[in-house]
């Protein structure tokens, strides 16, 4: 939808449209005009289009990411390729991730494979996913669960 308005509205065309995403490429062969038209563009969709009840900044309302980071007890590879088991979130800490969660945005993983499952973690993407974040990489997009190694 917002690569059409910017098309439709600007003549701008988005180098690749991803499901929550737009990606420019600016070149040499890039004018001021161009850079000012996108520019205006954007405006628009944010001024016409931004929901009040999406995230407005990457401070989240004073949720901060997690400043202590777990321990790894496998490496990424071993963790991917454990035999692994879905558990209830809550049930989760001191298990070992067995798969990357990453909420969006801001797009940085908060737990990867082979991670220990810390309070911290957890309540921290609890608490953005309540606020709108979308969480990639989980099997269980909503986290009511989450994959584990071991059996």
């Amino acid at each position: 939808m917002a690569d059409e308005v910017l098309w439709e509205g600007h003549g701008i065309i988005p180098e690749l449209v991803g499901s929550s995403s737009l990606t420019f490429a600016i070149n040499l062969g890039t004018s001021r005009k161009d850079i000012q038209r996108l520019i205006l563009g954007v405006k628009n969709l944010s001024r016409n289009f931004f929901n009040e009840n999406k995230i407005k900044s990457d401070v989240w309302n004073g949720v901060r990411a997690p400043a202590t980071y777990s321990s790894m007890h496998l490496s990424p590879r071993d963790a991917i390729f454990a035999k692994k088991r879905r558990v209830n979130i809550r049930e989760s800490v001191g298990e070992i991730c067995g798969e990357l969660i990453c909420p969006y945005p801001p797009g940085i993983p908060v737990l990867i494979p082979g991670e220990v499952i810390t309070e911290e973690a957890l309540s921290y993407l609890l608490s953005v996913l309540r606020m709108g974040a979308a969480i990639r990489g989980a099997a269980d997009p909503q986290l009511s669960s989450i994959l584990v190694c071991g059996i």
